[in-house]
């Protein structure tokens, strides 16, 4: 679901074929009619495509939070122009918009890099490595990994426990 600044924006998207678009009616406008057909839809993810400007930032911030209470997990993109109707005015097409809206996944030497940014000379530097190491190696979400405790590990077995995770049941995960 993409949630567009307003009626001319998400008619702009509509035009090149996306369906999944709802308008606002501007920054302030993620009114509570449509969180609420947004849940009755049963929508989990959403892209706020706002403007690319300092208001359009500081709203998706407040939907993003605003959503969350609905359960809602919002991610925002940034136009390279002003607005989605200039966008697609502008030659912008189905492909560039998908594009745009797809997550970047990282390939493993996007991931080689990161795991050995922190410096392991110090104990922050460690401690960071080390749980990155954890979360690529097992692929706990970082909530899980935020409540682990250090008998949560049993290095012998290599075996970690991830206590409540999803549907709040524990779960053993293999330390590869």
């Amino acid at each position: 679901m993409i949630i567009a600044e307003s009626v001319i924006d998400a008619a702009a998207l509509w035009s090149v074929g996306l369906r999944s678009v709802i308008p606002t009616y501007g920054t302030t406008g993620l009114t509570d009619e449509i969180v609420s057909h947004l849940v009755r839809c049963r929508v989990r993810r959403a892209v706020l495509m706002l403007d690319a400007d300092d208001a359009g930032r500081q709203a998706a911030l407040e939907m993003t939070a605003r959503l969350a209470k609905a359960h809602i997990t919002a991610r925002s993109v940034e136009l390279p122009v002003k607005d989605a109707a200039e966008f697609i005015a502008s030659g912008g097409t189905l492909e560039d918009v998908r594009r745009l809206i797809t997550p970047h996944v990282l390939n493993e030497a996007d991931i080689t890099r990161l795991i050995e940014t922190p410096d392991i000379e110090t104990a922050i530097g460690l401690r960071d490595r080390a749980l990155m190491e954890v979360l690529y190696a097992t692929g706990i979400r970082h909530g899980e990994a935020h409540r682990l405790d250090l008998y949560d590990a049993d290095i012998n077995t290599r075996r970690l426990t991830e206590r409540l995770g999803k549907g709040q049941r524990d779960r053993i995960v293999p330390l590869t």
